[in-house]
């Protein structure tokens, strides 16, 4: 019963990344295509084109002094690592050691390359391995332990020197604690608890001459291991004197290091050092999750098989060795280890589509299980030569007995007969095996990946066998013939066979790669690959199967054929293989240094073609495609170094650069690479360099190359940025929205000046239109058609810079231009997606899916049809036709030497010598033979000159004899290279001479060589032409790209037929179209749509000055000039020149715009002002209009009295009464005046005030305004201006005068407050203090006619207006009564201020008067005859009663005298 576990699908699209990845690895099959071809072409002279190489694989092998360089992790664990595995007590979190607990045992013997522990590493090994003689005889016989670095049988794959052990420490570790014996705290630790001694301890060394003595690098104490204590080394167990260590050095020297800090940053590989500290995410994990990803290629079934007598044999059984010799004659030994035994398994069924070469599957984890059977084995078909395999174990966790069997088809498939395929044993030696079983037993472990991606535990136990029949057993036989035998008296017998059961064997080892990235990996198996896991790692072979006796093995085995479990460390297929020859090279700057470009910048892409005809060509396919650092391609992860593998040798390589780093120009050179005879060799040497025409360069200011193998980029425009904040916003600025500013290339002549203003449009969205509509299906080309999209950015007056991009190299796309270069190649997918991305917000894109369509050629046909004559340096034009019409035609020729094309087929004869052309299109191709006679001697030389925004251009030459033109020189012709406009002229000298070229005028002289570079350019003259690539670049030798002689043609522009519509695409322009209100920036602009952050991109080199011409609103205009260099792609601000630097972002600050004054108390007139602020005023603020040239409303300022500055709501922001300040007013002149004066003060509603926002003022001087009336000039300039000095400390000011109180009062009868009475006086008196003045008049008098004016104003008879009253507290008494009236003898008081003015209320003895201020008299006056002042009669009863008791009393005292 067969069981379906995955129906054969087409596989989805992979991410971008992987896509390249894969597509690399798909030309690998180029390679079996030249075996079946008859012949074989050549590139240059005796060197085949280049190709793709499927590498032998070696088989596996026990010589150690062999072996293939790695240059990577073999094992790495992201947490704990144990040979053995966790105590069934505590687990993996208990504390390990003294006090602890102690590991299980294990049978593990040995891990080949480099192990990389994170966490701790325990081991408690007991197998006899790597046996060693010692004690006080040298007798005593024990194993060394477990061996790192080296295995005694395997792949033989490990670095040639540097590390083998890395022990982080305990930052990563699961065990709460690992304690040695001597109580310290370690990493890693050994246990020996049984005899013999010695076995639980890692080691490094060499045993013999060619195996490298690897090193250790260990975190933490150095371990004293466990059940030593007491012991000597040498004598109770093997090893020199430091072997007490838990890893130690059997040479006895330093190659472990303890007490290491952080060791997985300085990782020894090979001699270079590597910092592996990110390695579980930035490779394990990454690439797990990469590949986890990919849609399955294959598919894979479930089923049963059982086989009876099955024999699996160790590594080595069988093979022959000398016993000894007797009488001359020698005695082999050979030692028989085997196992045979029935197997009934479950088997998975892995069918891959015969093409890809990365065959993907995906199966669940519990596919894996055993489902009563013994074992899971697993058997491969329809695997193209060279391809990899990965399988995506999707879902939980893993835990299954691994079958016996393997059964590994290639490209085949199983058929019927399976047995040819079954690999099982295929790591035994010759006399157990086939070749193809050796051969593929390595090809498949080294194609396949197990990805455990989703898993957090996986468990893989080892074989089973029931009753097995094992032998193990020695035999002999001499030299000279006979029979093996079992022994004699001489050679003793040595035979252990016997019937064994085994449930856990780990022989039944893994073929491929492992790797958990998220779990721990209990191992029992023997693994052939790599092995990655995130988690613990166990290497768990606890339980003893079979011993196996003196002189046959080691003793005790966990394996009835004694191989117990081992690390085989052999590279996935898809990241390194051996066998086939690699190239290299280095992408560096101008000055040599190695180009390093950020995490998310773009970094350089190349493409490596096997011939140059397929480099130059539009249409030539490459090998292979790689960018740098491209997993699974680019074989050397050091940024901007390559290394590609798998590839021909005695071959060329062209390697042409597609894509530049970030910052930088594309090279468009070509550069060789010459593989030799060493299978293994790494080449990097450039031998040529080509131009993009294929014409080789010889110059070397002009190959842009450093050195053998560094290709150089010169630096691409450079992008500037800034940003506008408020000053004083230092710890974490944010943007000021509305500033433009003046950007000006100092260094160019002339100046070129920019205006920049603040892009704040955020993108929504981009849209892809053709013919001004929108695209919303796909679009159909045939191969070299064209079709012209223009991009709009969303919303309409965002920066409308988008970014083009082409998912593939079968169409290009160039400023919306999109061509179909050639037809799809087989299998290749012929939808292409075109992409539009916002240049300011590169996550807003749009994209068309270009629908590429092949074109059937019928005939070429090229016309003249020759043959062809022609002298040295002549030209002449081909042409060519082709059915159907109109179709592109790439242009050959067999000796570019004699003959060059170009790419319209213009002939350029160059030495003499026969050369056939060739014109191709599609499969068609059509030729003529050209014969190149009678060398003609050179007697001028072209010039060409790029110098695009001139309407002409004249040449002046002159050398050192009198041959000249007459200045300013003869006009030069406008010639087209490429789609670039060139000026050229011919002049009639060879060698050294120079030439000035002059534009508009005799004075417009065009620059070379530099900045600022010579107008007097001095030409060599060696070659026939020279050209001069724009201002200040350097005179190179040969013509513009597009005018030059060629190798290839781009293809003819032809139309697109759509809807019944021709359209003409034949002529573009560099203009973008856009739709209706969109606009495209000319020149330099922002296009950070972030608001106040500017960033100017494509800036040349040179000076730049920067200054801001508007400020944001509410701040003043910076007048600062700030300047900055632009060198070699970096942009450096001048010293004194620059912006501050926040948080490394440089930020240009504002000034907020603040106008401040005053209003204060004027007292009451100029003579005696105050500096007190006076609170309570109103004023209205003008703007002026220039273009109405008129002051304009802006808005009402109230006086803010408040606690604090934020709870004014208004214009004034200053809290304190009387004291104004206005901020953020934009730039201009604004004015004030007054509306509402303070309560008690007089309005000055005919003063204006006028002031002007422009730079910020200087510390300590800010704005001032001019009092004026409201007149002004029609600049809004006041006139009738009147000075105003400062006070105090206010600066702009203005006075309020206080207004003065007037009082009433009326005198009236007492009784009678309806008779006014007449005649009264009265001093008024005002408090100073704490005394009282009089004022003046001394004596107010009832004022009945003529008044005085300071006295009473009112003229009415007994009625009182004292008028023109300061503000303060009054006393009011009365000096003169009326006539008949007795004078009052009260003090009446009130008080004037700026509240009270009029209506004033007097009081008296603290009580108000009567409505109208009565004050009242008594009458009781006797008026005297003739005036005067009356008599009071009481004063007279007192008089005579005073006089009556003066008598009484003389009366007394007479009669006591008596």
């Amino acid at each position: 019963m067969t069981e379906r576990i995955q129906s054969h699908g087409q596989p989805s699209k992979v991410r971008p990344r992987l896509f390249a990845m894969f597509t690399a690895l798909t030309m690998m099959v180029v390679c079996a295509i030249p075996s079946l071809l008859p012949f074989e072409a050549y590139a240059d002279g005796e060197l085949a084109d280049g190709a793709i190489c499927i590498p032998q694989d070696r088989p596996l092998g026990d010589d150690t002094t062999d072996s293939t360089t790695d240059d990577s992790v073999a094992t790495w664990v992201g947490q704990d690592m144990y040979i053995g595995s966790p105590s069934t007590t505590g687990g993996a979190t208990a504390a390990y050691g003294q006090n602890g607990q102690t590991p299980g045992q294990s049978y593990a013997v040995e891990a080949e390359g480099l192990t990389v522990v994170g966490g701790r590493l325990a081991i408690n090994s007991i197998k006899n391995s790597w046996g060693a003689n010692y004690g006080s005889d040298g007798k005593a016989y024990s194993g060394r332990g477990f061996r790192f670095g080296i295995v005694g049988f395997g792949g033989q794959v490990r670095p040639d020197s540097g590390d083998a052990l890395i022990v982080a420490g305990s930052d990563s570790s699961q065990m709460s604690r690992m304690t040695d014996r001597d109580g310290k705290a370690v990493n890693v630790l050994g246990w020996n608890d049984a005899a013999p001694l010695g076995r639980g301890r890692g080691w490094l060394g060499a045993l013999q001459t060619g195996e490298p003595a690897y090193t250790a690098k260990i975190a933490g104490n150095q371990s004293a291991a466990m059940g030593l204590k007491d012991k000597t080394p040498g004598i109770d167990y093997p090893g020199g004197s430091n072997s007490w260590t838990s890893v130690y050095d059997w040479s006895n020297g330093n190659s472990v290091a303890y007490g290491v800090n952080n060791p997985l940053s300085s990782v020894n590989i090979n001699g270079t050092t590597t910092d592996l500290t990110n390695f579980g995410t930035t490779t394990v994990t990454a690439q797990s999750n990469e590949l986890y990803a990919m849609e399955a290629t294959g598919t894979v079934t479930a089923s049963s098989s059982y086989q009876g007598d099955y024999k699996r044999t160790k590594y080595n059984s069988g093979k022959e060795g000398v016993e000894g010799e007797n009488g001359g004659t020698k005695i082999l030994n050979r030692t028989i280890i085997e196992a045979t035994f029935n197997v009934n398994e479950r088997v998975l069924r892995f069918t891959g589509d015969g093409e890809s070469m990365l065959q993907v599957f995906k199966i669940k984890a519990s596919d894996l299980n055993n489902n009563g059977y013994s074992g899971t084995s697993f058997a491969f078909e329809k695997i193209p030569n060279g391809a990899s395999v990965v399988i995506n174990v999707e879902g939980g966790n893993v835990d299954f007995h691994n079958g016996w069997r393997f059964w590994w088809a290639g490209a085949n498939e199983l058929g019927g007969d399976w047995s040819k395929y079954e690999i099982g044993n295929g790591y035994a030696n010759e006399l157990n095996t086939t070749e193809y079983q050796r051969n593929a037993y390595v090809t498949a472990s080294k194609a396949i990946m197990w990805n455990f991606n989703e898993a957090t535990s996986v468990t893989i136990r080892g074989g089973q066998a029931t009753s097995a029949q094992v032998t193990a057993k020695k035999q002999y036989r001499w030299d000279n013939g006979g029979s093996w035998y079992d022994g004699d008296t001489t050679y003793p017998k040595r035979d252990y066979s016997s019937i064994a059961t085994v449930n856990d064997d780990p022989a039944a080892a893994m073929l491929g790669s492992i790797t958990v990235p998220n779990g721990t990996f209990d191992d029992h198996v023997t693994t052939n690959g790599r092995v990655w896991v995130g988690g613990n790692f166990y290497m768990n072979n606890p339980t003893k199967a079979y011993t196996f006796g003196d002189g046959v093995s080691e003793g005790d085995s966990s394996s009835i054929i004694d191989m117990d479990q081992e690390r085989h460390n052999l590279q996935w297929a898809a990241i390194v293989k051996t066998n086939c020859p690699t190239i290299g090279w280095q992408k560096v700057d101008a000055a040599g240094n190695p180009i390093a470009v950020g995490t998310n910048d773009t970094k350089a892409s190349f493409r490596v073609y096997g011939s140059l005809d397929a480099a130059t060509s539009a249409t030539g396919t490459p090998l292979l495609t790689v960018t740098d650092n491209q997993n699974l391609v680019d074989q050397d992860q050091t940024q901007g170094v390559f290394k590609i593998q798998n590839l021909k040798k005695n071959a060329t390589y062209y390697i042409k650069e597609v894509g530049a780093p970030t910052g930088y120009q594309r090279s468009e050179n070509i550069y060789r690479i010459i593989t030799g005879d060493d299978d293994a060799a790494h080449y990097a040497k450039i031998d040529k360099v080509y131009n993009a025409q294929g014409v080789e360069i010889t110059s070397p200011a002009n190959k842009n190359l450093s050195g053998e193998s560094g290709i150089v980029n010169n630096p691409s425009g450079a992008a500037v940025e800034w940003g506008k904040r408020a000053e004083g916003d230092d710890e974490s600025p944010t943007g000021l929205a509305g500033s433009e500013w003046e950007l000006t290339q100092t260094s160019a002549t002339p100046n070129q000046k920019w205006t920049i203003t603040d892009n704040t449009a955020a993108v929504t969205g981009v849209q892809i239109l053709r013919n001004g509509q929108v695209v919303t299906g796909s679009i159909n080309l045939e191969t070299n058609q064209q079709v012209e999209l223009t991009a709009q950015v969303l919303p309409s007056d965002a920066v409308q810079d988008v970014e083009w991009s082409s998912s593939s190299s079968m169409v290009s796309v160039d400023k919306g231009v999109v061509t179909v270069l050639r037809n799809a190649n087989d299998g290749e997918d012929s939808t292409v997606t075109i992409t539009a991305a916002s240049v300011s917000d590169p996550t807003k894109k749009a994209t068309v899916t270009i629908v590429c369509t092949p074109i059937t050629v019928n005939s070429v046909t090229i016309k003249p049809s020759g043959p062809i004559s022609m002298k040295q340096g002549d030209t002449q034009k081909l042409s060519v036709t082709t059915d159907p019409a109109g179709l592109s035609a790439s242009w050959e020729s067999s000796n570019a030497d004699v003959v060059s094309v170009s790419e319209d087929g213009t002939l350029t004869a160059l030495k003499a010598g026969t050369a056939i052309i060739t014109a191709k299109s599609g499969d068609k191709q059509d030729t003529v033979t050209v014969t190149v006679t009678q060398p003609v001697e050179r007697t001028s030389t072209d010039v060409y000159v790029k110098w695009t925004d001139r309407g002409q251009a004249k040449l002046y030459y002159w050398n050192d004899t009198e041959n000249n033109n007459p200045f300013p020189g003869t006009a030069m012709s406008k010639v087209n290279c490429g789609s670039d406009s060139w000026y050229k002229f011919t002049v009639p000298l060879t060698g050294n001479f120079q030439i000035i070229v002059t534009g508009n005028n005799d004075g417009d002289k065009y620059h070379a060589n530099g900045n600022p570079g010579v107008t007097d350019i001095p030409i060599p003259g060696t070659e026939s032409s020279y050209y001069i690539n724009g201002w200040y670049a350097d005179v190179k030798e040969g013509a513009p790209s597009g005018c030059s002689v060629s190798a290839r043609s781009s293809a003819p522009v032809r139309t697109v037929q759509s809807n019944d519509e021709t359209q003409a695409v034949a002529e573009l322009s560099d203009e973008v179209a856009l739709a209706d209100g969109a606009a495209t920036p000319s020149g330099p602009h922002d296009v950070n749509q972030a608001v106040g952050l500017f960033k100017v991109t494509d800036l040349a080199d040179g000076t730049y000055t920067l200054q801001e011409t508007v400020a944001p609103a509410g701040f003043f205009l910076n007048p600062t000039v700030y300047e900055f260099k632009i060198s070699g792609g970096n942009v450096t601000w001048t010293t004194g020149k620059s912006p501050a630097m926040v948080n490394g972002f440089p930020w240009i600050s504002d000034v907020p715009t603040e106008f401040g004054f005053a209003k204060l108390d004027g007292g009451y007139d100029n003579e005696h002002p105050t500096t007190n602020p006076l609170a309570g005023s109103t004023w209205e603020l003008e703007e002026f209009d220039a273009t109405a040239k008129q002051y304009k409303h802006h808005s009402d300022v109230v006086d803010c009295v408040a606690e604090s500055a934020d709870k004014c709501t208004g214009a004034d922001t200053d809290h304190r009464g009387g004291q104004f300040k206005l901020e953020k007013l934009g730039i201009g002149k604004y004015r004030l005046h007054e509306t509402a004066a303070p309560a008690g003060y007089e309005l000055d509603e005919d003063s204006y005030y006028y002031f002007v926002h422009d730079t910020a003022p200087t510390e300590g001087s800010p704005v001032t305004w001019a009092k004026a009336t409201k007149n002004h000039d029609d600049k809004g300039t006041p006139t009738e201006i009147t000075t105003v000095q400062s006070v105090g400390n206010y600066v702009n000011f203005a006075y309020n005068f206080r207004k003065t109180g007037s009082v009433n009062w009326v005198k009236v009868e007492e009784g009678n407050t309806g008779k006014v009475l007449a005649g009264s006086e009265w001093k008024l008196e005002r408090r100073d203090g704490d005394t009282w003045t009089a004022i003046d008049p001394t004596t107010i008098t009832d004022c009945t006619d003529t008044c005085d004016a300071n006295g009473d104003q009112d003229k009415e008879t007994g009625r009182f207006e004292i008028t023109k009253l300061q503000w303060g507290e009054y006393r009011l008494t009365e000096t003169k009564a009326p006539d008949g009236y007795n004078l009052s003898d009260k003090t009446y008081t009130f008080t004037i201020d700026a509240s009270h003015l009029t209506g004033i209320k007097i009081q008296v003895d603290g009580k108000d008067l009567s409505d109208g201020n009565l004050i009242e008299n008594t009458p009781g006056v006797i008026l005297p005859e003739t005036g005067g002042p009356g008599v009071n009669m009481g004063l007279v009863y007192l008089g005579v009663v005073l006089v009556g008791i003066a008598m009484m009393g003389c009366g007394i005292a007479l009669c006591k005298q008596a």
